[in-house]
């Protein structure tokens, strides 16, 4: 299984398992782009229908690290609900509007 599949399936799985609702996964950063180091790290931007406690985003963000971790695959994961995500995403002061510009949907 490629690497953008097995990411795709580990945050579409986890969420289920927790019932959380998932609104979209954009991959961003050197990985995205095709132009990384061996040891560069995945960056994820995980869209939710609602805003999560910080202990929801701790245990889904643990949880998606975990499992992709057991396969070889380090992470970097970013949480935000859609609301939010339309407020800040224009503003060049917040990795999002990058993430939402370069990355790529799976």
């Amino acid at each position: 299984m490629k690497e953008k599949e097995l990411i795709k399936e580990t945050v579409v799985e986890v969420c289920r398992e927790l019932g959380i609702g998932l609104e979209d996964i954009i991959l961003f950063g050197s990985r995205a782009r095709g132009d990384f180091r061996k040891d560069s790290d995945w960056d994820i931007l995980i869209v939710t229908g609602r805003e999560l406690s910080w202990r929801e985003r701790l245990h889904l963000s643990g949880e998606i690290r975990k499992r992709l971790a057991k396969r070889g695959m380090p992470i970097d994961v970013l949480i935000i609900s859609r609301e939010k995500l339309d407020k800040l995403k224009n503003d060049p002061g917040y990795v999002y509007s990058y993430a939402l510009s370069e990355g790529i949907r799976v």
